[in-house]
């Protein structure tokens, strides 16, 4: 459904914009690329008041009553912990139709979500990378009418599980004030999710099936939490979340 969903053509049929005090560079580059000779860069310099002072963009692409769709891509930063959002929207008004955030490490991790069209429209895509400085590439993305082909393969997904059984969980913000956001680099679900506080009570005990989520602690007092993660291979992580 996307033109040049991989920037080999550089970056025709995409359009870029930062405003508001933000500044940042976009470019095609062959220096890093998670298959092909290209991926799209961006190097945040400066920040406006939001995320999407910082833009790559696209509305080429229509969209159909009930249609479910899945949206994927593949995206990696210069540090770990990098954040952006990938909306899909309505142009008219901006209202959401389908979106995820997502935390970067410094590798090439695959991301996909999917959402239902509530209308027939001309669709707008954007990735909003202003809530940090720094450089953040993308590659593959893919837009798929599910509705239309409902036995299409998440290509990503089968090639990130093939790379290999092992597992993290990225935190941010850490330390925490209400809630921390978390992403499974694998995407090896479902996760099994116990949180201990420093008395070795269990203070969460979950099932998350999404890869990108967020923890709402509020109710717990400040302090240091063991997060103990268990994929649906049974390989289990520990880490250490604090809140302030």
């Amino acid at each position: 459904m996307l033109v040049n969903p991989d920037f080999e053509d550089d970056l025709h049929w995409w359009q870029t914009q930062y405003n508001s005090g933000a500044a940042a560079t976009f470019s095609s580059t062959t220096n890093a690329s998670e298959s092909g000779s290209k991926s799209f860069r961006t190097n945040v310099s400066a920040i406006g008041p939001d995320p999407w002072n910082v833009q790559l963009m696209r509305q080429d692409f229509s969209l159909k009553k009930q249609h479910q769709y899945r949206m994927s891509f593949w995206a990696k930063a210069d540090a770990t912990g990098k954040v952006f959002n990938c909306s899909v929207l309505n142009p008219e008004g901006y209202s959401q139709i389908g979106a995820t955030s997502v935390i970067l490490s410094t590798s090439w991790q695959y991301f996909s979500y999917v959402f239902t069209s509530a209308l027939s429209i001309t669709g707008l895509l954007t990735f909003d990378f202003g809530a940090q400085t720094g450089t953040i590439w993308v590659d593959n993305t893919s837009l798929v009418d599910l509705t239309l082909n409902p036995g299409a393969k998440d290509e990503g997904m089968l090639e990130q599980k093939d790379i290999d059984n092992n597992f993290e969980i990225l935190s941010y913000p850490n330390p925490f004030n209400r809630s921390v956001m978390l992403h499974e680099s694998k995407g090896l679900l479902p996760l099994h999710l116990l949180l201990y506080n420093l008395n070795g009570k269990i203070v969460l005990n979950q099932m998350q099936f999404h890869q990108n989520f967020s923890l709402t602690l509020d109710n717990l007092p400040s302090g240091s939490y063991l997060l103990v993660a268990t994929d649906n291979c049974g390989n289990t992580i520990e880490q250490k979340l604090v809140k302030q």
